[in-house]
């Protein structure tokens, strides 16, 4: 009994280190904040929400990238959402 409890904390603990590791991409889309599950939301809207939580963080209320906020709506919307959630409270 002791081995199979001692393979699952091994399995267990290596599961977790898989969590960390990083797919090796250059795009600011896997920049997200780790306290925010981002996945299944598509790139643009990834992006405009770091640019956005970042932005609060920093007390800037408008979008560094002007052009791509307004051209781009996936990218507006997750700028407005990372905007809310990460203002200082």
């Amino acid at each position: 009994m002791k081995t199979s409890g001692l393979v699952v904390c091994a399995l267990s603990c290596a599961a977790l280190l898989a969590g960390c590791a990083t797919n090796g991409g250059s795009g600011t889309a896997q920049k997200a904040p780790a306290r925010y599950n981002l996945a299944g939301y598509p790139p643009p809207f990834r992006d405009g929400f770091n640019a956005g939580c970042e932005a609060a963080k920093r007390k800037v209320t408008e979008a560094e990238d002007k052009a791509r906020f307004a051209s781009d709506s996936q990218y507006r919307a997750g700028w407005k959402d990372g905007q809310s959630v990460c203002k200082p409270k």
